[in-house]
């Protein structure tokens, strides 16, 4: 049996904040953040009210790419919002893998039990294993 292990690579992923910050101290700082947004014909945001980290804080979008959200930032600049960050989006789920080629038959129960014990936890088989892979 062969084994090898490792962590899925790091996400590329990004968002776009209003302002230095990543929380406004209150709800009434943010809603008057969102008038100045709507008069100047931002109507794409979110105000964050479901994680204390950023409480308040305004999301001007999430992005696949750093390249993707820089271009949200240059088109908000364009109409006149200067103060949008750009911040790697952090991920809350680590993905490990461990994959086994030649699993022996007597083996595999005891993996399938294991799976309980680790939520979430796929197992997926391949052809042609042994050739490589």
């Amino acid at each position: 049996m062969v084994c090898r292990a490792g962590r899925s690579s790091a996400s590329k992923a990004a968002r776009v904040f209003l302002g230095l910050h990543s929380a406004l101290p209150s709800r009434k700082l943010a809603e008057a953040r969102l008038v100045e947004l709507k008069s100047a014909r931002v109507d794409e945001f979110y105000v964050v009210i479901d994680d204390a980290r950023y409480l308040h804080s305004i999301s001007l979008g999430l992005f696949s790419t750093e390249a993707g959200a820089r271009s949200r930032q240059e088109a908000l600049a364009r109409l006149g919002v200067k103060d949008a960050i750009v911040r790697p989006r952090e991920s809350t789920e680590a993905r490990v893998y461990l994959r086994l080629r030649d699993v022996p038959d007597r083996v595999l129960p005891r993996l399938n039990a294991l799976r309980a014990d680790f939520p979430g936890t796929e197992f997926r088989t391949y052809p042609n294993e042994s050739r490589g892979g």
